[in-house]
Protein backbone atom coordinates (compact mmCIF):
# COMPACT_ATOMS: atom_id res chain seq x y z
CA UNK A 1 0.00 0.00 0.00
CA UNK A 2 1.37 3.09 -1.09
CA UNK A 3 1.46 6.14 1.92
CA UNK A 4 -0.46 9.26 1.32
CA UNK A 5 0.41 13.00 2.02
CA UNK A 6 -2.34 15.70 1.03
CA UNK A 7 -1.19 18.36 3.58
CA UNK A 8 2.28 19.36 4.70
CA UNK A 9 3.14 18.27 7.98
CA UNK A 10 5.24 21.25 8.58
CA UNK A 11 3.44 24.33 6.69
CA UNK A 12 0.05 22.95 6.13
CA UNK A 13 0.05 23.75 2.50
CA UNK A 14 -1.78 21.41 0.18
CA UNK A 15 1.42 21.67 -2.46
CA UNK A 16 2.22 18.26 -1.81
CA UNK A 17 3.55 15.82 -4.66
CA UNK A 18 4.49 12.68 -4.30
CA UNK A 19 8.50 11.88 -5.17
CA UNK A 20 8.69 7.89 -4.87
CA UNK A 21 6.82 5.29 -2.07
CA UNK A 22 6.53 7.08 1.16
CA UNK A 23 8.34 10.44 0.30
CA UNK A 24 6.94 13.63 -0.71
CA UNK A 25 7.99 17.00 -1.58
CA UNK A 26 6.24 20.25 -0.23
CA UNK A 27 7.21 23.02 -2.77
CA UNK A 28 5.98 25.97 -0.38
CA UNK A 29 8.15 25.31 2.60
CA UNK A 30 10.98 23.36 0.29
CA UNK A 31 11.50 20.35 2.52
CA UNK A 32 11.49 16.48 1.65
CA UNK A 33 9.09 14.57 4.15
CA UNK A 34 9.60 10.60 4.16
CA UNK A 35 6.42 8.88 5.63
CA UNK A 36 7.05 5.79 8.07
CA UNK A 37 4.31 4.53 10.26
CA UNK A 38 5.28 5.63 13.11
CA UNK A 39 6.91 9.32 12.40
CA UNK A 40 7.49 11.49 9.31
CA UNK A 41 11.76 12.31 8.59
CA UNK A 42 12.09 15.67 7.19
CA UNK A 43 15.18 16.73 4.67
CA UNK A 44 15.62 19.99 4.01
CA UNK A 45 16.42 20.68 0.48
CA UNK A 46 19.02 23.16 0.52
CA UNK A 47 20.85 25.39 -2.27
CA UNK A 48 23.26 22.91 -4.08
CA UNK A 49 20.76 20.40 -3.64
CA UNK A 50 21.93 18.16 -1.14
CA UNK A 51 19.48 17.10 1.69
CA UNK A 52 19.68 18.00 5.43
CA UNK A 53 17.79 15.63 8.02
CA UNK A 54 15.96 17.77 10.39
CA UNK A 55 13.46 16.70 12.83
CA UNK A 56 9.57 17.76 12.41
CA UNK A 57 9.37 20.11 14.70
CA UNK A 58 12.94 21.87 13.73
CA UNK A 59 11.38 22.12 10.46
CA UNK A 60 8.18 23.60 11.73
CA UNK A 61 10.46 26.01 13.98
CA UNK A 62 12.56 27.37 11.02
CA UNK A 63 9.57 27.74 8.91
CA UNK A 64 7.97 29.89 11.19
CA UNK A 65 11.00 32.40 11.86
CA UNK A 66 11.44 32.18 8.45
CA UNK A 67 7.80 33.30 7.54
CA UNK A 68 7.99 35.89 10.50
CA UNK A 69 11.01 37.35 9.05
CA UNK A 70 9.84 37.71 5.53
Amino acid sequence: MKACLTTCPICGSKAVGRVANKQFYCSDCFNEINVSKEDYHVYAVLEDGTLELRTLSEAKYLFQVAVTNS
